[in-house]
């Protein structure tokens, strides 16, 4: 999922672009401000020559000692005061308070897409959304929200051994994902999505997914067998070019690894299962797993330790009925 170097450079243009609309912006709030409010344009200077002298004092006398210190408290008091009267003046024509400071499109980052040395969250997303472009995953994405989930496909009858419908199985479903996606930023959490085949689990994921990318949130996506695969060849191939796909597995907000069992089943995607999980707790990153299998067949195939740590710290959700996709596809006929 790595950009390649035009992809890279493409990138980086828009965060330069973007730098230079956030700019343009300011300036022309600070252009409407000061010809409504012609103080404002004074207070601007003020603040500006204050500062200017301030430092050219410091250049002039670098060892004033006490008095430097008294004038920096003078200085202090004075920047103080404008903004002060800045602020009330804003706030009394009706402006907010940052009216006239840059607004960033993202805040931590400044729109340079980096913090620091490392990629900033909202370089990892984009990069992740211009890969998954590539792949048609966003066009899917695009059409299945929460809004296109429907329980009229779920029988209201109630399953003696499952103890509810799966209608109402499928509405706590929707209700539990729906909650996950909006309380993501406060409140985190991973999700393992199981039941039979054809039940809506991967629907919901993708629906999630839509609404956390939305929201600006990092979210990779695999296929078990995409996910087992990426890990063999990193491991086993030292293919140095999936190094930043490797890293995103263990770092992205969101890992999503969808028909979880469907893969090759062996010693190495036992172990690399608990790893990723394992890692993941511990880097307080999000996981949603769907999978047909049951606990059980989850604890045979993967161990103890899996089965462990996914009951202990994922909201566990279970569906069953008829299948929903079959029902769908007669239905078009």
């Amino acid at each position: 999922m790595s950009l390649s170097n035009e992809q890279f450079d493409a990138l980086m243009r828009s965060y330069e672009n973007q730098r230079a609309i956030d700019i343009d912006q300011m300036e022309a709030h600070v252009r409407e401000v000061e010809a409504r409010i012609p103080r404002i344009r004074e207070i601007r200077k003020e603040i500006s020559d204050a500062a200017y002298e301030a430092a050219k004092e410091r250049l002039m006398n670098p060892s004033a000692g006490d008095a430097s210190d008294a004038s920096d408290q003078m200085l202090s008091r004075r920047l103080k005061a404008l903004t002060e009267e800045r602020t009330a003046l804003l706030k009394k024509y009706g402006y907010p308070e940052d009216y006239m400071e840059i607004k960033y499109r993202c805040p931590d980052c400044r729109d340079t897409g980096f913090i620091g040395n490392q990629r900033c969250h909202c370089f990892r997303q984009a990069a992740i959304r211009i890969v998954y472009r590539q792949s048609h995953i966003m066009e899917l994405l695009e059409t299945q929200s929460f809004d296109d989930f429907s329980l009229d496909f779920y029988s209201d009858r109630k399953s003696e051994r499952e103890g509810t419908s799966p209608k109402e199985a499928a509405s706590r479903a929707l209700t539990l994902m729906k909650k996950f996606s909006k309380d993501f930023k406060t409140c985190g959490g991973n999700v393992f999505l199981y039941g039979e085949t054809g039940t809506g689990k991967t629907f919901l994921t993708n629906c999630s997914a839509r609404a956390l990318l939305d929201q600006g949130i990092s979210v990779i996506y695999f296929t078990a067998f995409q996910f087992f695969q990426l890990l063999e060849k990193h491991v086993f191939d030292h293919d140095h070019t999936l190094d930043e796909d490797y890293d995103n597995i263990f770092s992205c907000e969101v890992l999503i690894i969808d028909d979880l069992g469907t893969e090759m089943k062996n010693s190495f995607t036992t172990a690399q299962m608990f790893q990723v999980i394992n890692e993941r707790l511990i880097r307080r990153r999000s996981t949603i797993i769907t999978t047909n299998l049951s606990l059980g067949d989850l604890r045979d195939r993967y161990g103890e330790r899996v089965l462990s740590r996914i009951t202990s710290n994922y909201t566990l959700i279970k569906l069953f009925g008829k299948d929903v996709r079959l029902q769908k596809s007669l239905e078009k006929k």
